[in-house]
């Protein structure tokens, strides 16, 4: 058989672009249709009308979640609130679509060893496993799309553009301040960086407040009170380790999970050694390592403690770790090749497992994107070090 009568190999990595622009489009029109409808725009819109009014923002709305987000968060969701909701929200899911398309670029071009000679079924199964960690975000207009765009972008572009980096990574933090352990972890080793962040957080967040003014002032007491009234919160959403762990003690008692029981009280001071741990692992490992392993490793791990301690985690959270398993997916064979393959099954096992549990069968179901996250952990620190003797920085 000649070379000319062989099937075309499927263009993957095109295919791939075509489907993000598909589910964006879906998502899109899906929440145009009924903004109200399993979607938390209305959230930000609620915040930036009370905010704009003079009234409180952080109080309970009939009918939708609370405003959480910091003070200098309210200029940037009002860009998207002169508009009928419909058409900010169609705007919304664009801009924070797009933006975690090309800051996964970045990264795996900049960041993630061996990104950028990628075939073109590596490059499909990247973009795919971004995008499917990120398919709950989009679909409900959760800033967790923005938050992931940000955060990714700032680590991609800050080791050779340190201000448009630091810029990116501090937008982030203002959306979701609780993402603090990934930067950090990150630029551990990058102390130019890290005064970078600081400065780059301290300015924008003076620049997004405004004036200091008593006004501004009782909306900062606002929100940290706030905060301190919902530290500790539990709801049967969240899917961190507790969440796991509380799942599986109740399936093997056969028993359905309560998954809002209050954190134990060695919680905290467990997620500090962990905390701990990870730093040394990253110190260790960072004396051999090259630039790229280093900021691969950190950043995983960093990602990994925030979506196993919290606080918070919601299914959507889960799109930060989409990067991280695609790259591991496509060098699972550096490390324990039946993890990130283990974790990726268990990942879309967790979308027909969404929900709370009902019954005692279903009660191991909260485990899923936890268990995700802790299997990849061992692979990673198995292959970085393989893969960075086969990479050049």
């Amino acid at each position: 058989m000649s070379d000319h009568s062989k099937p075309a190999n499927p263009n993957w990595a095109g295919l791939s672009i075509i489907l993000w622009l598909l589910i964006t489009i879906i998502a899109a029109t899906k929440l145009a249709a009924a903004p109200y409808k399993h979607s938390v725009f209305p959230v930000y819109v609620a915040g930036v009308s009370d905010w704009l009014a003079g009234n409180h923002v952080y109080v309970e709305r009939e009918g939708i979640d609370l405003y959480r987000y910091p003070p200098p968060s309210l200029p940037i969701f009002s860009l998207f609130y002169p508009w009928h909701i419909s058409v900010g929200v169609i705007l919304w899911t664009i801009v924070g679509s797009l933006g975690l398309y090309l800051s996964a670029e970045q990264l795996r071009i900049k960041i993630l060893p061996g990104g950028l000679h990628w075939n073109n079924k590596q490059l499909g199964l990247y973009r795919f496993m971004v995008l499917l960690l990120a398919g709950r975000s989009l679909w409900n207009a959760q800033a967790n799309t923005h938050v992931g765009a940000l955060l990714i972008g700032g680590l991609a572009i800050g080791p050779t553009r340190v201000w448009l980096g630091a810029i990116l990574t501090a937008m982030s933090l203002f959306l979701k301040p609780t993402i603090i352990s990934i930067p950090m972890l990150a630029l551990v080793q990058r102390p130019r960086q890290i005064a970078a962040l600081v400065a780059a957080a301290i300015g924008i967040g003076l620049i997004l407040s405004g004036p200091w003014s008593a006004a501004n002032n009782a909306l900062w007491k606002e929100w940290v009170e706030h905060g301190l009234a919902s530290a500790g919160e539990r709801r049967a959403a969240f899917r961190d380790a507790w969440s796991a762990a509380l799942a599986i003690v109740a399936s093997l008692s056969g028993k359905i999970p309560n998954l809002e029981t209050p954190y134990p009280a060695g919680w905290l001071g467990l997620s500090g050694v962990l905390a701990l741990t990870a730093l040394a692992t990253t110190l260790l490992f960072g004396q051999k390592l090259k630039r790229q392993s280093v900021i691969t490793l950190a950043a995983f791990l960093g990602t990994a403690w925030f979506l196993l301690v919290g606080p918070a985690i919601e299914p959507p959270t889960y799109l930060l770790i989409g990067p991280w398993i695609g790259w591991a997916l496509i060098n699972r064979k550096m490390g324990y090749p039946q993890l990130p393959l283990l974790a990726t099954i268990v990942i879309l096992m967790s979308f027909g497992f969404s929900g709370t549990p009902t019954t005692a069968q279903l009660a191991w179901t909260p485990a899923l994107l936890p268990l995700s996250v802790a299997l990849l952990i061992p692979w990673y620190l198995k292959a970085i070090h393989k893969i960075n003797h086969q990479t050049r920085a």
